[in-house]
């Protein structure tokens, strides 16, 4: 297969992913029309450093991985230029967690850039994930630096997930919002089925928690999902245990 890239909208690749989570068994395998998915991303994160910018992403799983390549812009609709010399290698199959980070440095204070991260498969095909994420590089106030704003995973909205997990009985799940806006925080079962809708109101900024139950619901794996401001959509696992 030739080496193109195909942009995907991250809600594009959480509902591929509640389609079909129970043939997938939650491994990414799955697919939207002849599209295959390898990897779920739970989280992408621009902080802003002195003249620098860390960019931090997560996955849920990894199937049929290279790595990933990171993206630069000055503007959110300009020409995003590459900036790893180098693939970032996966940290291999499987459906644990994955945690990774770049440092892009040598940057100018005060600049606003923009980031993609797209995946890589072992076929070399490339698929940019949206929407993209802003870094702010500090600005210089006499020999100290400030620092912008935390701006989360996908920039608008975070899920940081549920605790404890497994539960048995009631769970907590937290998330924090960067801009006001409709939300949406859902629990799907892994064929897809909604079985709860536990927030769709308009929030202002600000860190939440929701505690869910699931009394009606049996033992297994379940998807927390949060949409929201700008198209921002993801998931993580729940476990409930009886």
């Amino acid at each position: 297969m030739s080496n193109r890239k195909k942009t995907i909208q991250a809600a594009i690749l959480a509902t591929a992913l509640l389609a079909s989570a129970a043939a997938a068994q939650y491994d990414m395998a799955q697919t939207s029309g002849d599209l295959a998915l390898p990897v779920l991303l739970t989280g992408f994160a621009a902080q802003g450093g002195t003249n620098s910018v860390q960019l931090q992403w997560s996955t849920a799983s990894e199937s049929e991985l290279a790595g990933f390549n990171l993206y630069r812009s000055l503007g959110q609709q300009g020409a995003f230029q590459r900036i790893n010399p180098v693939i970032i290698p996966a940290q291999g199959a499987g459906s644990q967690g994955r945690q990774y980070q770049f440092h892009d440095e040598n940057l100018i204070p005060g600049f606003h850039y923009y980031y993609k991260l797209a995946t890589v498969e072992v076929t070399g095909q490339e698929l940019t994930l949206e929407p993209a994420v802003l870094g702010i590089a500090g600005h210089a106030q006499g020999n100290s630096w400030a620092q912008p704003p935390d701006y989360n995973q996908l920039t608008y909205l975070r899920l940081e997930g549920n605790h404890p997990d497994p539960f048995n009985g009631e769970t907590t799940i937290t998330f924090s919002v960067f801009e006001a806006g409709w939300v949406r925080l859902d629990v799907y079962a892994l064929d897809g089925r909604r079985v709860h809708t536990l927030r769709h109101e308009f929030l202002s900024p600000g860190q939440y928690s929701q505690a869910f139950r699931g009394d009606d619901l049996p033992s297994g794996v379940y998807l927390c999902r949060l949409t929201g401001t700008r198209g921002f959509d993801t998931v993580r696992k729940m476990v409930l245990l009886r």
